[in-house]
């Protein structure tokens, strides 16, 4: 039996990320705005209220005639933690009966990809150029995963998670160890402001390095089985920075498109781009899109024009 998930958060950024995160553990749950009627035609067996408990309490949510779970409880009071929040909706569901498996359609799946984007830019060019480009990829995507493979330094303030098991380290670790695979993959994500599911940072600025290029490479393999899954449309982001050329060919072999991202003040007279993009196309058996973009020579990043080159 379906059930109903209300999410009582005025934020539009974080609610479509939790939704986003939701539907991936709940397909069969309706997840509403408290401005939206919960479904009366039957079909929902019971009403889980999610509230931001620094600005309501549980009995301001009772109005919706479900049970009330606490957002920010979850992660400490700091932060939401995903995967304490969705086995408390878990448990929830079992005390109302519904262990039912959500049925799995038998239409043609939709494949995600993955995305690697390999910029050389100020940071504030390239998350803007971000935000920009990618959007729609986040807007349409049912979860759209972010993971930044290069020094803490480097890495967006929008990074702040700082939960048990939320943090990149613990995600190299755990694919050091041979023990992640795609199920637990996004038990160490969380929404960030733009919609996107990451890690937190790095324990240490250069554990990406540390770890070496065959965890990095096993990682995103374990992404990539995360975007081929049959239920559900699921893309990635890779953001790489400070590897060297012949370790972002191993890198690049995994993804499915390269964008490599340019400031227009070092494009004039560049002698080492086309010894890049030589060597990233080599990196692949198969047929890939690898694009260009530019930015302009001022703090707002602004994406100039795109140039697409296109292996053999």
């Amino acid at each position: 039996m379906a059930f109903t998930i209300v999410i009582c958060e005025s934020d539009k950024q974080l609610f479509d990320s939790l939704k986003k995160r939701l539907a991936l553990s709940f397909p069969d749950a309706y997840i509403l705005s408290p401005d939206i009627s919960i479904p009366d035609h039957g079909l929902s067996d019971h009403t889980t209220v999610l509230y931001d408990d620094r600005k309501m309490t549980a009995e301001e949510t009772e109005c919706f005639g479900g049970n009330g779970i606490a957002l920010y409880s979850s992660g400490n009071g700091s932060y939401i933690d995903c995967r304490v929040l969705c086995e408390l909706i878990e448990q929830q569901r079992k005390y109302h009966g519904d262990t039912q498996p959500p049925a799995v359609s038998s239409a043609d799946p939709v494949r995600g990809k993955i995305i690697l984007l390999i910029p050389y830019a100020y940071i504030s060019e390239r998350e803007t150029f971000i935000r920009n480009e990618y959007f729609d990829l986040v807007r349409k995507s049912t979860l759209t995963l972010r993971l930044d493979l290069m020094s803490g330094i480097r890495m967006p303030s929008t990074f702040t998670y700082e939960g048990t098991g939320s943090s990149l380290t613990d995600l190299l670790n755990a694919a050091a160890r041979g023990s992640l695979d795609d199920s637990e993959l996004l038990e160490y994500l969380n929404p960030d402001m733009n919609g996107f599911l990451v890690p937190g940072r790095p324990d240490n600025a250069d554990d990406v390095f540390d770890a070496g290029t065959d965890t990095v490479c096993s990682l995103i393999r374990t992404v990539r089985d995360l975007t081929q899954r049959k239920d559900s449309d699921i893309n990635a982001l890779i953001v790489a920075e400070g590897f060297t050329l012949s370790n972002l060919k191993k890198i690049s072999s995994l993804c499915d498109l390269i964008h490599i991202l340019l400031p227009s003040r070092l494009c004039s007279e560049n002698e080492t781009l086309p010894e890049i993009i030589n060597g990233l196309k080599s990196s692949s058996d198969y047929y890939k899109e690898i694009k260009i973009s530019y930015t302009e020579d001022h703090p707002d990043g602004i994406k100039r024009q795109t140039d697409v080159v296109c292996t053999e």
